[in-house]
C-alpha cells in the first residue's frame, strides 16, 4: 500500500523590483534595496513553514539571487523554486504562469503607476486567492488624496490634503513650509519640503525630472516624529492586530528619504499610535494581510497623526520578524519570522498579541547593494 503525503499549499511571492518586472534598466536605488530585502525576507519565512511550497521570480540583472548565496538560510529545494528572468516581458509570463497554478498569491509593487492594483486585480479577478488587499483598497490607498478626504470624512486624525497644479502661480493655502508630493506615489519618490513661493516655482520648472508630480498634492508641513504601526488585517472589515510602533528614520534634506527603522518605538503615546492606525485599517475595506500605516506621533500635544497606508508588505517587515519571539507549536520551534508569516498566511487565525522579545532597541535597514 502507497503512502502519499498531502501536496503542499502553493504560495507565488511576486516582488515587483527585484523580481524582474521593474522596466528601466537595472534596478537601483532604495526601490531594489528595499524590494529585495523583503523578497528575501518573506520567502525565507513562508519556505520555513512545515506544509508549503513557494514559487518566486528573480531579477538576473541584479546577479545571483539572494537564496544561493552562501550563508543564505534558505536555498532553492523542492519547496523553494527561483525562476530568473531577464526583465519585465519574462517576468510578466512567469507571473502569469506561476500566478495561475499557486493556491495563494502574495504582490509586493510600489503603489504608482496602478502597479499594484493592477497585479492585484489580474490575480483576484481570475479567483486566485490574494494574500495581501483587494485591487478596491489599493487603489484607495495608492490615491493620497481620496484617502486624505475618506479619513477626514470619518473623523481619523490626517493632514490636510490638496490638489496642487505645479504648472501654475503658487498658491497661499496651506502655509510655508509645505510638502508637495505625488498624489500616486510610493514610499517618498518625487516628495519635497518646500519654505517659499521661489522654491515652489524652482521645482515646477523641474517637472520634466519628476513627472510623477504631473499629478500632485500639498500638505502643510506637520510636526511630529515619523513612526509607522505594521498591522494584520483579516479583510473582512473587523479584525485588526496592530504591532508595536516602529520609529522612522528619514533624511534631513527635505526629501524624507528612508533610512530604515527601529523597534520598538518606547513612546509614551504608543498605545495611541497602535489605536489610530488600527481605526484607520478597519476604515478601509478590504485591507487583508501585512499593511504599513505611517504616522507623524507628537508626545508634546498627544497627538497622532495618519499620513498614508501601505496597503503591501513594507520595509519594516525586516524587523517585526526579528523582534517576534520564537513560539511553540505541534511541530515544534519556529522562528519569529515564521510567526508573522503564518500570521499573513492566515490573519484570522492570528495570536493576539502576538508575543516580542524583551530586547533593547532593533535597527532595521535593507542593506546597500
Amino acid at each position: 500500500m502507497t503512502c502519499h503525503s498531502p501536496a503542499p499549499f502553493r504560495i507565488f511571492v511576486s516582488e515587483y523590483v527585484a523580481g524582474g518586472a521593474w522596466p528601466e534598466g537595472i534596478p537601483e536605488g532604495s526601490l531594489a534595496r528595499e524590494g529585495s530585502a523583503m523578497l528575501h525576507a518573506i520567502v525565507e519565512d513562508l519556505a520555513s513553514l512545515p506544509g508549503v511550497e513557494v514559487h518566486t521570480t528573480w531579477d538576473q540583472r541584479l546577479g545571483l539571487p539572494p537564496w544561493s548565496r552562501a550563508g543564505s538560510a534558505t536555498r532553492p529545494s523542492a519547496l523553494l523554486r527561483v525562476s530568473e528572468v531577464q526583465g519585465p516581458s519574462e517576468e510578466w509570463e512567469q507571473f502569469t504562469e506561476l500566478a495561475s497554478l499557486a493556491d495563494a498569491v502574495l504582490i509586493i509593487a510600489p503603489e504608482f503607476d496602478q502597479l499594484l492594483e493592477r497585479r492585484s486585480d489580474w490575480v483576484a479577478s481570475r479567483g486566485i486567492p490574494l494574500l495581501g488587499s483587494s485591487p478596491g483598497a489599493v487603489a484607495l490607498c495608492a490615491d493620497k488624496w481620496k484617502l486624505a478626504l475618506h479619513f477626514e470624512a470619518l473623523g481619523i486624525p490626517t493632514i490636510s490634503t490638496s490638489l496642487c497644479d505645479l504648472a501654475g502661480e503658487p498658491t497661499t493655502e496651506p502655509g510655508w513650509p509645505r510638502v508637495i508630493k505625488p498624489r500616486f506615489g510610493a514610499g517618498s519618490t518625487s516628495t519635497f519640503l518646500l519654505h517659499s513661493p521661489p522654491e515652489q516655482t524652482m521645482l515646477a520648472g523641474h517637472l520634466a525630472d519628476e513627472p510623477l508630480l504631473n499629478a500632485a498634492i500639498v500638505q502643510p508641513f506637520v510636526r511630529g516624529e515619523p513612526a509607522s504601526v505594521a498591522v494584520v488585517c483579516r479583510g473582512d472589515g473587523q479584525g485588526c492586530l496592530p504591532l508595536p510602533p516602529a520609529r522612522q528614520c528619514l533624511s534631513s534634506d527635505g526629501r524624507f528619504h528612508y533610512l530604515g527603522g527601529e523597534l520598538p518605538f518606547l513612546s509614551p503615546i504608543a498605545a495611541q499610535a497602535q489605536e489610530i492606525a488600527r481605526l484607520a485599517c478597519l476604515a478601509v475595506r478590504g485591507l487583508r494581510g501585512f499593511v504599513g500605516v505611517d504616522l507623524l506621533v507628537d508626545e508634546e500635544s498627544g497627538r497622532v497623526t495618519v499620513v498614508e497606508i501601505n496597503p503591501r508588505l513594507t520595509t519594516s517587515y525586516l524587523g517585526y520578524r526579528q523582534l517576534l519571539a520564537d513560539a511553540a507549536d505541534s511541530e515544534g520551534v519556529v522562528s519569529g519570522g515564521s510567526v508573522l508569516a503564518r500570521a499573513l498566511l492566515w490573519p484570522e487565525n492570528a495570536s493576539n498579541p502576538l508575543r516580542f522579545r524583551n530586547s533593547p532597541t532593533l535597527r532595521f535597514q535593507p542593506a546597500h547593494s
